[in-house]
């Protein structure tokens, strides 16, 4: 394995002339089951749109002396995560003739590739750098990005020089607001142009494509099947023709298969129209002249131009709120006690949406709010209502579309509507970010601040209507595990409805789809919690986790009201700690504004989550660190 650094560069592509990119284009056609994935990228030139997260795009690039057969994983921000999400491990493959190096790059919001950095590490010691800091695989604003690479550059993680300073600079004053972090990994094969390009290596090269490509995916566990012709099933012929050495090339592609796919015929002719086994169906012509002047699309993927500013994306819901009769979304439901209802959330994520942010309009005097606009704030854009059986159904039919068939459930706490209930919800399925189901149960808080004492007393009365919404979610969706957020006062309603259930004997099998618990910022009285609900509550879950901080001061207010009685959320010489629960003192972590909400607006927090979620890994396996009270450990975010 060529285990060395360069800077990645992808070059634009140059072509001899307009039949190699003709050429190029019936060769990866020739290789995939149908021919749409071959798509066209206006600087790789053909590539294959792959159906995996973490790498999208497989090209073959004309380097001029050669080709490269090209899989750039984590090759944007998303792929990134998703392709440490995968935890792959360099090391138990053995490329001995691939070139493997680090591929870290930054981009603006559009995607568009800025500025690579060299890395001083070896390759595995990259990726396992990346596989324990993944809470910086999100979009920054430009006023971290000096500060986060500076802290890249001590680890030996990226290399800057004089020059290379020069050129982020540049970058950093021009107006761009945000950054995309790539931290993207390469495998690149070298093939000869005359093994592209000669009539003989036709069968041989199909193969050998097929065969590679196979072996990079390997890298996440993964291969070609679902995509690639197999290659193990495929007879070539040859035939000598007139005019073989004028023409130089064959197309293949394939026209019928059998039922257990072992059976296709392949048809292979020159560039001039020749048969080569006399059972060819002609490849429609490509216009070159069309593609190098820009008249059909030259982008990775056909956006529309909504999707070029925002993405839009549904989370459930449950609610036990009445409705106003205003049909405004942020407006469609009140504060007062009511009846069960469900359905679903549009929610719009902008374009330059900056991990842990719910981007609002900014208020005038405190009072009157701008309005929204998509481009540039998370807007609850329709609320769609549903039956009872119809919710079920429609979650049901969803579930198997989804990665890991796994269901995340948001609870909020005092001082909250039902839009800024949805917003968080689309805050958290996109930044942790979560693969599975994912919605809220909003229960009648008033949204007002001197309605504590209020919204205290309709979150306990709201407690039977999450127990049969959660036990209902579990029972008729057929949800493999159920991950449940409690915030601030929702952890009243969560541990209670927990405990419930677990009391339930006819609830007894489905118990265990309950798998990451966590209390974030628990406005509970500590005494009550360890003395009234722990004994049942450590049973339940695959893990139970609290996130505390001695910088809330929502929870220092509670304590005030409460004739200093600790909550359950204080961190610091506070911390509360028992066996059952892991404690995560979070007081390390800077947030911003009452420290409240802090478990959702901080990478080191939706990072961890994100580790809970995906893979339920122990503290000590995670970026914590141990300490000590009475004589049991906590966590707290390594420094």
């Amino acid at each position: 394995m060529k285990d060395y650094q360069k800077n990645v560069k992808v070059n634009p592509m140059v072509y001899k002339n307009k039949n190699d990119m003709k050429k190029e284009e019936q060769i990866l056609k020739s290789i995939v089951y149908n021919s749409e994935l071959v798509k066209l990228h206006k600087t790789w030139g053909y590539y294959i749109e792959t159906p995996f997260e973490a790498i999208r795009m497989i090209g073959l690039i004309d380097e001029g002396s050669h080709y490269e057969l090209c899989l750039y994983f984590g090759d944007t921000q998303e792929q990134s995560r998703a392709f440490y999400n995968l935890n792959p491990q360099l090391n138990q493959f053995g490329f001995s003739d691939w070139l493997v190096r680090s591929n870290f790059h930054l981009q603006n919001s559009f995607g568009e590739n800025l500025i690579w950095f060299d890395s001083k590490l070896s390759n595995q010691e990259y990726i396992d750098f990346w596989l324990s800091n993944r809470q910086f695989l999100y979009k920054h604003p430009k006023s971290q990005i000096d500060k986060l690479l500076k802290r890249l550059e001590d680890n030996s993680v990226i290399s800057i020089d004089e020059q290379k300073n020069s050129e982020l600079q540049s970058i950093l004053s021009k107006d761009y607001s945000a950054f995309n972090i790539c931290a993207g990994f390469a495998l690149e094969y070298s093939i000869t142009k005359d093994r592209i390009f000669a009539p003989e290596q036709g069968g041989k090269l199909v193969n050998l494509l097929i065969n590679k490509i196979n072996e990079g995916l390997s890298i996440i566990g993964e291969n070609g099947n679902s995509f690639l012709v197999d290659s193990d099933k495929i007879e070539y012929k040859w035939r000598s023709q007139e005019n073989q050495e004028d023409d130089g090339f064959f197309n293949a592609s394939y026209e019928s298969m059998d039922s257990e796919r072992g059976s296709i015929d392949f048809h292979m002719q020159t560039e001039s129209g020749v048969n080569l086994d006399g059972n060819y169906t002609m490849i429609e012509n490509v216009n070159i002249d069309s593609i190098l002047e820009g008249d059909i699309n030259t982008h990775p993927k056909n956006v529309t131009n909504e999707e070029e500013f925002s993405k839009n994306i549904t989370v459930f819901y449950g609610t036990n709120r009445t409705k106003t009769g205003n049909l405004k979304p942020n407006e469609y439901y009140g504060d007062e006690l009511g009846e069960l209802e469900y359905g679903a959330c549009k929610i719009n994520i902008p374009k330059e949406h900056i991990q842990g942010n719910i981007e609002r309009p900014s208020k005038i005097l405190w009072i009157w709010r701008l309005n929204e606009n998509e481009n540039e704030h998370i807007v609850l854009k329709k609320i769609e209502e549903k039956t009872e059986s119809e919710f079920y159904e429609w979650l049901k039919n969803s579930l198997p579309q989804t990665e890991n068939k796994s269901g995340l459930l948001f609870v909020h706490g005092y001082n909250n509507s039902f839009a800024e209930a949805a917003w968080r919800t689309g805050q958290i399925a996109y930044d942790t970010p979560f693969n599975g189901l994912t919605g809220f149960f909003s229960w009648p808080s008033s949204g007002k601040t001197l309605d504590y004492l209020a919204d205290d007393a309709k979150a306990n009365a709201s407690i039977p209507s999450l127990e049969k919404f959660i036990e209902d979610f579990i029972i008729k969706t057929q949800v493999k595990k159920l991950h449940i957020i409690g915030h601030s006062m929702g952890n009243v309603v969560i541990t209670n409805v927990l405990n419930n259930l677990a009391k339930k004997e006819s609830f007894t099998p489905y118990i265990k789809i309950i798998d990451q618990i966590i209390l974030a910022a628990p406005d509970l009285d500590q005494d009550v919690f360890n003395n009234n609900l722990l004994p049942i509550f450590k049973n339940i879950g695959a893990k139970r986790t609290l996130y505390a901080s001695d910088k809330d001061n929502a929870l220092k207010l509670s304590e005030t009201l409460r004739s200093k009685r600790p909550r359950l959320g204080q961190g610091g010489s506070d911390i509360f700690v028992a066996n059952g629960i892991d404690s995560i003192d979070a007081s390390n972590v800077m947030s911003e504004g009452n420290h409240h909400s802090y478990i959702f607006e901080t990478k080191e927090l939706l990072m961890d989550m994100n580790i809970l979620f995906e893979v339920g890994l122990e503290p000590n396996k995670r970026r914590l660190v141990d300490k000590e009270k009475n004589g049991l450990k906590y966590w707290l975010f390594r420094e």
